[in-house]
């Protein structure tokens, strides 16, 4: 059974309810300076920077979404005051004055957050640590909503997972076209399926037996395009820089095959113009 609190601020008042299976939070850009926070903004994949321990995510700053005149980022972290908040920062670029303007806007869960991954501009998702120790996995989606003539976000938050029979997570990504999450965990580590369109199933796909690179601990998941390999989701991350490839030829959200390569061996067979998506840069 899921406990729900929702959660609405409005014109500096704060409203409590509880009911449903979901829940709501309202933020404004109003709610933290944008000064406060470094922005971070940078190339990269949608996963974290490298955590300090297996057991622990050290946060970071990591872009969602870049383009010539808008970018977004979420911050967490230790790049937060508070392990149970993290932020989003939204810049615009101004051409008539060729300056950028920022806003910030600040939540906070109910637990200790260990990474924030975005799908889009407006959907992320969630994972980190109950105070009774199980590992907490949540979809936050914002809709932008009016309220006496000013906008505010309201967050609509699902519960994936709460529990430790996955053991340690170590990493996680989310399907672009949000149909499930992929997640690294266990010892040894395995690659497993979150079904957003079933109940949330968590069912294993594949593990260290299958893919020996699992046994070096990678803890990033990146998707992306391809011209001629489909959608293709990368694993990588550890000391031996290899990377497993797991394809999905038509982009049915099913993998047909797998392939690990080196270092050198992925940067000779997969150029970077080769690859057509990576759903940070618009």
């Amino acid at each position: 059974m899921h406990r729900v609190i929702i959660t609405s601020i409005v014109a500096a008042t704060l409203f409590c309810f509880a009911a449903g299976w979901g829940s709501t939070q309202l933020a404004s850009s109003a709610e933290t300076p944008a000064a406060s926070v470094g922005l971070g903004i940078s190339n990269g994949s949608q996963s974290m920077s490298k955590p300090k321990t297996r057991s622990g995510f050290g946060g970071g700053s990591v872009p969602v979404y870049v383009s010539d005149t808008w970018r977004q980022s979420v911050s967490f972290g230790q790049w937060r005051p508070s392990p149970s908040e993290f932020a989003v920062i939204e810049k615009t670029f101004d051409a008539q004055t060729a300056t950028w303007s920022a806003s910030t806007f600040v939540y906070s869960a109910a637990f200790d957050i260990e990474l924030v991954v975005g799908a889009d501009k407006n959907l992320f998702f969630l994972k980190g640590k109950a105070s009774s120790g199980d590992d907490v996995i949540q979809k936050w989606k914002r809709k932008l909503i009016a309220f006496q003539q000013q906008t505010y976000y309201i967050i609509l938050k699902t519960e994936l997972y709460r529990g430790s029979t996955l053991g340690d997570i170590s990493g996680l990504n989310a399907d672009p076209e949000g149909r499930f999450v992929l997640l690294l965990h266990g010892s040894p580590l395995q690659i497993s399926k979150l079904d957003l369109a079933s109940g949330f199933n968590i069912s294993t796909l594949y593990a260290s037996t299958d893919i020996p690179h699992l046994l070096t601990n990678p803890y990033l998941i990146a998707p992306r395009n391809h011209i001629s390999s489909g959608r293709v989701w990368k694993i990588l991350g550890d000391s031996t820089r290899y990377r497993t490839l797991l394809f999905d030829q038509d982009y049915d959200g099913n993998f047909e095959s797998w392939q690990t390569y080196t270092a050198q061996d992925y940067t000779n067979l997969y150029p970077l113009d080769d690859w057509t998506d990576d759903f940070l840069h618009h």
